[in-house]
């Protein structure tokens, strides 16, 4: 049976590229190894294939959490690559309190997955709480392709905040580049001509802002 008291966390795993894992051949065992080393973790992990995708819902470990489920996703990632020869990426999503709150941490794996596809990042394993302004960003771009109108004010909030700042902050201009560089912060540091730790300071300032705006609007 299901067990309902967590903490749990969502552990999303995904063959990058065009083609399927089980067009390959090789879902089983990818999926082998995955609950292998999840159960290894807590007997009680649940592995499964969801349209292309290995998922792992896990509950937390109590001790370095953040830590030890990083840990079992870049040992995932290695053996996968070492025994079954296709690249493999992970991305966690943050943990839960109960089962009711798994969809939340089901999101931000996929966040963190995105994040992943549109970067070059150092791992191939990430936890959402290790790119969270870009998961907050990655979420306004969602808003302003299905809801503009909803988005003109936080955006406003941005340029206003430049202007008042006689643009020096340039965080309209640092966004604008970081989406058309597919959110990769070394390729849109290299478009400002800026160091990319100078970019990565103004994203996630953006987002701050962006989080402060809406916090206030929802206390009104």
């Amino acid at each position: 049976p299901l067990r309902t008291d967590g903490p749990f966390t969502v552990l999303a795993f995904e063959v990058p590229g065009s083609d399927s894992p089980s067009r390959a051949g090789v879902a089983e065992r990818i999926l082998s190894i995955v609950s292998l080393y999840c159960e290894d973790l807590h007997p009680d992990a649940m592995c499964a294939v969801v349209a292309d995708r290995f998922w792992a819902l896990l509950p937390t470990p109590m001790r370095e959490p953040r830590e030890r489920t990083l840990e079992v996703a870049r040992k995932i990632v290695d053996r996968v690559e070492r025994t079954v020869q296709v690249p493999l990426r992970a991305g966690i999503g943050a943990s839960v309190a109960g089962v009711t709150d798994v969809p939340s941490s089901r999101r931000a794996a996929e966040q963190a997955l995105e994040i992943l596809a549109k970067q070059q990042p150092r791992s191939p394993a990430v936890h959402i709480e290790d790119v969270r302004p870009h998961a907050v960003l990655l979420e306004l771009l969602a808003f302003v392709t299905k809801r503009r109108a909803l988005l003109q004010g936080k955006l406003d909030v941005l340029i206003a905040h430049d202007d008042a700042h006689d643009h020096r902050t340039s965080y309209v201009e640092t966004l604008r580049a970081y989406f058309e560089a597919g959110c990769d912060a070394g390729r849109a540091a290299s478009r400002l001509g800026v160091h990319v730790n100078t970019l990565r300071y103004r994203v996630g300032r953006a987002s701050e802002l962006n989080e402060t705006a809406g916090r206030s609007d929802r206390a009104r």
